[in-house]
């Protein structure tokens, strides 16, 4: 992505409006479940953050779905080898493409040559921005990284209710029932909008490149292999039907 031709664009301006509206500390729009998503999926120091989230979700599948000891083994592996890898993506593409924070760019909206962004100098978000360029956003891209592989061992319908210490005292503060995967992404990724530290864009497009490394390292390190008794029946067939032949 192109920084300077994105925040040239109608679709930056919408993002830029959506956020300072939705995203902001005192924002009159912003509903208390947004509200309460936003705290649920920020992932504060001395939380369990994302990540810890994304693996409580595992544990309950390995639970409910009565996987095998190798099944989940494998499910823990790539689970947490995609989320460091979307890590890693993350942090790269955030000073490649070096986008500003909303915090930032609404401070300073008169400067980015966009006549339909307009500043605001005092404008705060709900949390705190992190000290570094915005996209890719890591609620995205680690939410699609970690649906792209819980999907594979708990299916597109698989529901669940997942609890966040928010405060990091150790006690659950909010938790919410999700009726798929799919649902927790969309409130992981669009929180980063009503917490007012990332534009829509980042967060999207932080998923989709999320479900890619989930794609990656299911297809490359982690696809299912026949368990052993399964690959001696496919060998002796094999043997059987080579004999077979040869008279």
């Amino acid at each position: 992505m192109s920084n300077s031709t994105y925040i040239s664009t109608g679709a930056y301006a919408a993002d830029y409006n959506q956020v300072k509206d939705l995203g902001s500390a005192t924002s009159g729009t912003r509903t208390a479940d947004q509200t309460d998503a936003a705290n649920f999926w920020q992932g504060a120091q001395g939380t369990m953050t994302n990540v810890g989230l994304w693996n409580a979700v595992a544990e309950s599948i390995v639970a409910s779905q009565s996987l095998s000891l190798a099944d989940s083994a494998r499910l823990y592996a790539a689970l947490n080898v995609a989320l460091a890898d979307a890590s890693i993506v993350a942090m790269d593409t955030k000073y490649e493409v070096d986008l500003w924070s909303p915090q930032q760019a609404i401070q300073n909206g008169s400067a980015d040559g966009n006549g339909a962004t307009v500043a605001d100098p005092t404008w705060t978000p709900l949390q705190p921005s992190l000290e570094m360029p915005s996209y890719f956003d890591e609620r995205g891209i680690l939410g699609g990284a970690a649906t792209g592989i819980l999907e594979q061992f708990a299916g597109n319908s698989y529901s669940f209710l997942l609890e966040s210490d928010t405060d990091g005292d150790g006690n659950p503060d909010l938790n919410f029932n999700f009726s798929s995967l799919a649902a927790a992404l969309e409130q992981a990724k669009n929180s980063a909008v009503w917490s007012g530290t990332n534009f829509q864009k980042a967060a999207d497009d932080g998923a989709a490149a999320g479900a890619q490394i989930a794609s990656d390292v299911m297809s490359n390190q982690f696809a299912a292999v026949p368990e052993p008794a399964g690959a001696l029946l496919v060998l002796i067939a094999g043997m059987v039907g080579f004999a077979r032949r040869r008279r």
